[in-house]
């Protein structure tokens, strides 16, 4: 039987998880629902940005 594997998070997804749910509560204090969920989806769209163009260099930088 595989074994099952842990979920770990790394602390560059935790600091993005704070970061959105910052822009979440700075929204929702701002201007409510509807601008909270505007700036989680906003600060969801940059993090995956950022995230895939770090793993892309990574792989460049992994591959001779």
């Amino acid at each position: 039987m595989p074994r099952a594997r842990q979920l770990s998070v790394s602390r560059t997804n935790m600091i993005w998880f704070a970061v959105v749910l910052a822009a979440t509560l700075v929204g929702w204090l701002a201007g409510g629902w509807k601008i909270a969920l505007l700036a989680a989806a906003v600060g969801l769209v940059v993090s995956e940005v950022v995230e895939r163009t770090a793993r892309t260099r990574r792989m460049r930088v992994e591959l001779p």
